[in-house]
């Protein structure tokens, strides 16, 4: 969705420096995507099936987005979506402690996960600066996405303590 959104206008960026981003964006976007499946991969491994339908209900609002927002829409939900990542991988990589927190297994690939978030949050932004650069639009976009944003998080922490039968230790 996200790279679908940003390479949909991809004709229109005449910004030399832009363009270059863009082709990072894409590639750090599918290194990204084979990141997310081998976590879920180890999630499964570990019991954690709810991983695939929390992956498939994302993909589901997703793909609904794309069928019935128009390209500017679309682009400014990955806006908001990477604005949520971007403000996410800041507070993992400035908190020491959130780090130290995370399992050493998995600690790594958080972190880098956040400094590709960090290296190419504005992107998507820039883009619609130059294409569209509706405030209104992106405003509006914003407050829907925080509604899901925020739904959406915390439905999957809920679905996650109860596929671990700790709902009850919150």
């Amino acid at each position: 969705f996200f790279v679908d959104s940003v390479m949909h206008y991809k004709d229109r960026i005449t910004d030399p420096e832009l363009a270059s981003a863009v082709k990072g964006f894409v590639a750090q976007e599918g290194m990204h995507s084979r990141a997310h499946a081998a976590f879920n991969a180890m999630a499964r491994a570990q019991g954690l099936e709810v991983a695939d339908e929390l992956e498939q209900k994302v993909k589901w609002l997703l793909r609904a987005r794309k069928k019935t927002a128009p390209h500017a829409a679309r682009l400014a939900v990955t806006c908001a979506l990477e604005h949520f990542t971007a403000i996410l991988a800041e507070q993992l990589l400035s908190d020491q402690d959130h780090r130290e927190s995370l399992h050493p297994s998995v600690r790594d690939l958080w972190v880098w996960h956040a400094m590709e978030e960090s290296e190419h949050k504005a992107v998507a932004f820039d883009v619609f600066q130059q294409v569209s650069g509706s405030y209104a639009l992106r405003a509006r976009v914003m407050v829907i996405a925080t509604g899901f944003f925020l739904g959406f998080i915390t439905y999957s922490h809920f679905r996650l303590l109860s596929a671990r039968g700790l709902l009850g230790d919150v």
